[in-house]
């Protein structure tokens, strides 16, 4: 019976090692937004983050401002968020130390080579949007999950070139079009339907074929 204690006791110690080793492992948590984590960045950064630190990432992924309010209760050590107004308020606010630069918009346009917006050849997506609009050429924009606070910033800042935009608060168009996270790029034929998606950035080698999809869709 003594030796069986005493068994039992050493396993049970064992056991008790192993789990604070466990509880002991430093980890920090990553509040992003869906898009960021949609994105593919994390699963090429972390690893080797992991590696050379030995600390543990632990990614929660939601909106921007669901994003800042985790870090405002500091159940976050990190944020990534995509709103710089809300940003540079919420560090003159004091919840945050410092902001850094990580990813930025990569606006490409792909239209009918008759280009009749006269647009090609634009450095500017904010000029060719308009352009596009004076024309007469419908651009409509879907707000996912987009705070009307944030989308009235960029419509101010940018101007507003779009026929219409939709409010997409629960994702359901953005589910329905089969859309995973921006940036996104859809060929639409002109009874609605989608004829092609683009994933991410357009690379250069996409852009011919992605102009005959235009073409045969008009």
């Amino acid at each position: 019976m003594t030796k069986l204690f005493r068994r039992l006791t050493g396993a049970f110690a064992c056991l008790l090692l192993a789990a604070a080793a466990l509880a002991q492992q430093p980890f920090i948590v990553v509040a992003s937004t869906t898009s960021t984590e949609q994105s593919g960045l994390f699963p090429q950064l972390l690893p080797a983050f992991e590696k050379d630190t030995g600390i543990n990432v632990r990614v929660v992924a939601v909106g921007t401002g669901q994003a800042l309010d985790i870090g405002r209760r500091g159940d976050a050590d990190v944020v990534f968020v995509h709103d710089k107004t809300a940003e540079l308020k919420w560090l003159a606010e004091g919840e945050g130390v410092r902001r850094y630069p990580v990813m930025y918009n990569d606006f490409v346009l792909v239209g009918p080579a008759s280009d009749p917006a006269r647009v090609k050849g634009s450095k500017d997506i904010t000029t060719a949007l308009k352009a596009i609009a004076d024309a007469g050429v419908p651009v409509v924009g879907i707000a996912v999950r987009d705070r009307p606070e944030a989308l009235a910033r960029f419509l101010a800042r940018n101007g507003n070139a779009f026929r219409a935009i939709g409010a997409d608060d629960a994702s359901q168009v953005q589910m329905a079009m089969g859309s995973s996270g921006v940036p996104e790029s859809f060929v639409v034929d002109g009874k609605g339907r989608i004829l092609s998606q683009v994933i991410g950035p357009i690379n250069p080698q996409d852009v011919a074929s992605l102009i005959a999809e235009v073409k045969a869709a008009r």
